[in-house]
């Protein structure tokens, strides 16, 4: 897991996004509060208590898009992808939300 978020963040970084990616669960609601960030990418084996700790956050306005090999999810990023359309794949998903609101 640690690679792969190594390898999305410089991916992301060359294209001026501003990221924080961590490898293990912790709190982070702080985090989410004070970055205000347009997006919580999350892989789905951390779901469970990643949306427990998004309960906890007054900041609210972000996308949910979860790394799943699953078809459950409204917003996600299907498993395995390449590292290098990460953006790309983001992009594209903002601008299917902002049409469909």
């Amino acid at each position: 897991m640690e690679f792969t978020c190594k390898a999305v963040s410089g991916f992301l970084q060359n294209q001026g996004v501003k990221c924080y990616f961590m490898s293990k669960f912790e709190a982070f609601a702080y985090l989410v509060d004070d970055l205000e960030p347009e997006i919580v990418l999350v892989h789905e084996s951390m779901l469970g208590d990643v949306n427990d700790e998004l309960q906890k956050c007054h900041f609210k306005e972000f996308e949910k898009i979860v790394i799943s090999q699953g078809s459950e999810y409204e917003k996600k990023i299907n498993e395995p992808f390449d590292p290098s359309e990460i953006y790309s794949e983001l992009v594209q998903i903002l601008a299917t939300e902002k049409k469909s609101s």
